[in-house]
């Protein structure tokens, strides 16, 4: 997936086939646990349209908590149904 609006990212998402997953890396040097550059991709998704959450939503996500010194994060968007 190139990297695009947050708009173009969500309509690039929503041809996921259901079980498809997309993986993408954010880099965090200081601090890998911190999630807040995740969440903050993960709101302008929904902005853009996309049907991302918990629970009922259409598409759900993972962020896999990192190796120690990993400068990294993967957060995981998939698609349930």
């Amino acid at each position: 997936m190139h990297e695009g609006t947050t708009r173009e990212q969500a309509a690039l998402l929503q041809q996921l086939q259901q079980n498809e997953c997309y993986t993408r890396i954010f880099y965090i040097e200081d601090n890998p646990n911190n999630t807040t550059p995740l969440d903050n991709y993960i709101s302008c998704l929904r902005q853009a349209g996309l049907d991302i959450g918990k629970g009922e939503a259409e598409y759900g996500y993972k962020m896999p908590i990192p190796e120690k010194e990993a400068g990294q994060r993967q957060l995981i968007i998939f698609r349930r149904r």
